[in-house]
């Protein structure tokens, strides 16, 4: 979990990768600490968030807003993804307001949470953090733009160039 906050400090704060290193350990025995674990899970993360760190940042409400760092952002997949430290001592219930409604994945826990009426509210623990990202809209409307048109099917094309190969 530290590692992970470190990593969205990071990239709330303007970083565009994080770079992981081993100090002291050959890379052999290093995947026998414990921390190489929690490192693997933190680089899978942030892979899973890579067309959101390098998106266009959007306006996200949110409450409440002392010892809270939000960044949101729209990937080039067309996705909204959420970038959230606890920055508090103390547990806290944060509540993202003016979503699209819609469900929204938890990036390393692969948990899904609902957007009901256009709102979200998820408990954090002290000093945490949370990525969440929207999770594909398959009724046609990929770009959330009210219509289908040729812009959803480029959404197709760059999330599943592979599937038309065949």
């Amino acid at each position: 979990e530290d590692k992970l906050f470190n990593a969205v400090s990071a990239v709330v704060n303007g970083a565009n990768g994080v770079l992981f290193f081993t100090w002291g350990h050959d890379w052999p025995s290093y995947k026998q600490l414990p921390s190489y674990e929690e490192t693997k899970k933190v680089i899978t993360v942030l892979k899973d968030a890579t067309q959101g760190i390098l998106g266009n940042t959007i306006n996200v409400e949110f409450s409440p807003t002392n010892s809270v760092k939000v960044m949101a952002k729209q990937g080039a997949d067309g996705k909204i993804y959420i970038f959230t430290l606890n920055l508090s001592d103390n547990s806290r219930i944060i509540t993202f307001k003016n979503l699209p409604n819609g469900k929204y994945e938890e990036l390393g826990q692969r948990t899904a949470v609902n957007s009901n009426l256009n709102s979200i509210s998820l408990n954090f623990p002290p000093w945490s953090a949370r990525i969440l990202k929207q999770k594909i809209n398959l009724n046609g409307d990929l770009d959330n733009n009210g219509k289908i048109d040729i812009f959803d099917y480029n959404i197709l094309l760059q999330n599943f160039t592979n599937i038309f190969d065949y």
